[in-house]
């Protein structure tokens, strides 16, 4: 299994087949609670366009030590990461918290970076109440409502069944962790710092960080392009992954849509 190590602690990561053959590199985050497992349509849908990373963050998934906290500090773990595989230029995508993560990197490391994906985020995160105690109070059920709010319409039980046995495995010190990361976030000044070719796409119908914040997002960096895609909702790099993967391609080539 790959791994690399960082601040002392091993981060797992994986990559698509044959990807150092690529000329072009995508390192993808996850979001809240998850991990890499959310980016696998892109890690075999893309795999053709360039070479595909998705690493687990800290304290996620199989990677060691605890979720970070805040925004900044996964940032400065990723670029850890980023250095420990010696990659010099790359594109970097960002779901959710990730997006977060992607706004605060491109802005302490914006040269390194030849353009972002920004995906079902904003500049801000509306956490209710709420929803943090019942992670406090009964994880599983948060858990649930998490799946059941991730995405628009009906996907198949599998789907829901995966993204559950993802929380569940992460818990819901993870979970409190990465929700006080989103709460903490104030992305606006990031935003309009970003200089580098920007794709936003959302769902029209995620009820988790609904399209009205991808819009602002938008909005707000210089040179960005955004694809609100209809009938879909939180996990659009899942719900419509062809149509992600075609955005993103285009990005990757230089033919921004």
């Amino acid at each position: 299994m790959p791994y690399c190590t960082v601040d002392g602690q091993k981060i797992y990561y994986r990559e698509s087949p044959e990807g150092e053959r690529q000329n072009t590199t995508l390192v993808c985050i996850h979001g809240s609670g998850g991990d890499g497992t959310v980016w696998d349509y892109q890690l075999s849908g893309l795999a053709q366009v360039c070479r595909v990373i998705v690493p687990d963050l800290p304290g996620h998934g199989r990677s060691e030590g605890e979720a970070p906290g805040s925004v900044e500090t996964c940032a400065a773990r990723v670029d850890g990461f980023i250095e420990e595989l010696e990659i010099d230029t790359f594109f970097m995508a960002g779901h959710s918290l990730g997006g977060a993560v992607v706004q605060a990197y491109a802005c302490a490391h914006g040269e390194r970076l030849q353009g972002v994906v920004l995906a079902a985020t904003g500049t801000q995160f509306d956490i209710a109440d709420e929803y943090l105690q019942l992670v406090e109070r009964d994880f599983p059920a948060a858990a649930k409502a998490s799946c059941e709010n991730a995405y628009a319409g009906t996907v198949p039980e599998d789907v829901c069944r995966k993204g559950y046995a993802m929380l569940m495995n992460n818990g819901s010190e993870t979970m409190i962790r990465d929700i006080r990361a989103c709460s903490h976030f104030n992305g606006r000044d990031m935003a309009g710092a970003i200089t580098t070719p920007c794709l936003v796409m959302c769902g029209s119908d995620d009820i988790i960080t609904p399209a009205g914040l991808s819009e602002e997002l938008a909005g707000l960096v210089p040179s960005s392009d955004l694809v609100i895609v209809p009938k879909t909702g939180h996990m659009v790099m899942i719900e419509a992954a062809e149509l992600f993967n075609e955005h993103v391609a285009a990005l990757l080539r230089g033919n921004r849509r």
